[in-house]
């Protein structure tokens, strides 16, 4: 069983951009439908500047003003495990103005780990599209004497709660999957939780203070090709194209250790349905530009464009599984 220590706070489906674009709801680009849109929309990202979330947010939204002829402003309100942000745009106008780019940890772990949260995504947003997908990475320290996870395991085991793991949070999803590794494997691990975006998660990690995390390839993307951080294995239910010699987790007998953060865009409930099919179409355009499928695949995320009327019941299944993986982590929050 993992043990705590803090230091500070914080049913995937692939579509091919050939069969995106063959998608019949789209509507023709930079032209307002019965008058929508006509100014600026906000896009609220419940995470800061920097942060995995707010990069996708801006290479989605720096293409939308030749889809939809108007601005897209991003407006972050990071804070309290992406509550903040995700409760301004559930209580903003229904009127397609404001929207939400919510991850993971918004939109389905939260309301698994909070018994009072002052949102309920089910209630409160009306799904407007999934746009990607990404793994998580399991990543070691340069200096552990670890090459391959079943030499992490046989450390950890020879030395029950020396190892430790970084999250960005109590709650976060890379906490929950530290603790899920640790229960497979049956080994103690220490946990210790840093403030999302900030720099010292990394540094201690470089510089062996922490022995191990699991992370969005993006975001270590530069340090695994710099031979900074070593990789040993993804959460993915697939190797991935972008390093192809890295095993799954599943793979090695982790079955419970399977995980991957999805991207995907809300609405206030009440938003007109028309305004929800412009505003998809439009974010369907987006991700069949090759540039960014090109960006996108360099990270390690995947297209996973799913329309409005089968986002929901897929969103539904994700909550269910955020809920099982909640449980099986033994992870509680007040």
């Amino acid at each position: 069983m993992p043990r705590d220590k803090t230091n500070g706070q914080a049913a995937t489906r692939r579509c091919v951009l050939g069969g995106i674009a063959s998608l019949s709801f789209l509507a023709p680009p930079a032209q307002a439908q019965g008058g929508f849109p006509d100014r600026v929309i906000r896009v609220v990202v419940p995470y800061g500047p920097g942060t995995g979330n707010d990069t996708f947010a801006r290479q989605f939204t720096a293409r939308f003003p030749q889809f939809l002829g108007v601005p897209i402003v991003i407006d972050n309100r990071p804070g309290a495990n992406a509550i903040v942000g995700t409760e301004i745009a559930a209580r903003s106008a229904p009127d397609g103005y404001t929207l939400l780019f919510g991850a993971e940890q918004a939109m389905c772990f939260n309301p698994a780990l909070f018994q009072r949260l002052p949102y309920d995504p089910l209630r409160d947003f009306a799904p407007i599209a999934g746009l990607v997908s990404a793994s998580y990475v399991l990543v070691v320290s340069p200096s552990l004497p670890a090459r391959t996870v079943a030499e992490l395991v046989a450390l950890a085991k020879a030395q029950p709660g020396r190892l430790s793991f970084a999250s960005t949070g109590a709650g976060t999803a890379s906490r929950i999957i530290g603790e899920l590794f640790a229960r497979d494997a049956g080994i103690e691990l220490t946990s210790v939780a840093y403030q999302s975006g900030t720099g010292s998660l990394f540094a201690d990690l470089l510089n062996g203070t922490i022995s191990m995390m699991f992370y969005p390839y993006q975001l270590v993307r530069t340090h695994l090709e710099a031979r900074r951080m070593r990789a040993l294995a993804t959460t993915a239910t697939r190797r991935p194209a972008w390093m192809p010699d890295l095993p799954t987790m599943e793979e090695l007998g982790y079955r419970r250790s399977i995980a991957a953060t999805s991207l995907g865009v809300y609405a206030p409930t009440g938003t007109p349905a028309d305004r929800i099919e412009r505003l998809a179409g439009a974010f369907r355009q987006a991700l069949s530009d090759p540039e960014l499928a090109a960006a996108l695949r360099a990270d390690g995320t995947d297209v996973d464009f799913i329309p409005p009327a089968e986002f929901g019941p897929v969103f539904a299944a994700r909550l269910n599984r955020c809920r099982e993986m909640v449980t099986m982590a033994g992870v509680r929050l007040d």
